[in-house]
């Protein structure tokens, strides 16, 4: 892609905790949300974007705890 940025999400097999994990292991993104710029940043939406929402609130806009973006 050129003069774009582009957005990955998956879900990892496992738990909260276990994303959490995931994320902690990785070594190249910044664990962020999004600065406004051209790092490669990862974040669990669950704690990071929404962490204000209930798991009923999370439920029903499809984000669900081992969501990665």
């Amino acid at each position: 892609m050129r003069g774009y940025g582009g957005v990955v999400s998956f879900e990892i097999a496992g738990d909260l905790k276990a994303t959490s994990r995931f994320i902690d292991s990785l070594k190249i993104p910044y664990i962020a949300p999004s600065l406004g710029g051209c790092e490669s940043l990862v974040e669990q939406p669950t704690i990071i974007s929404y962490w204000d929402q209930s798991s009923e609130e999370r439920a029903r806009l499809g984000i669900k705890d081992n969501l990665v973006r």
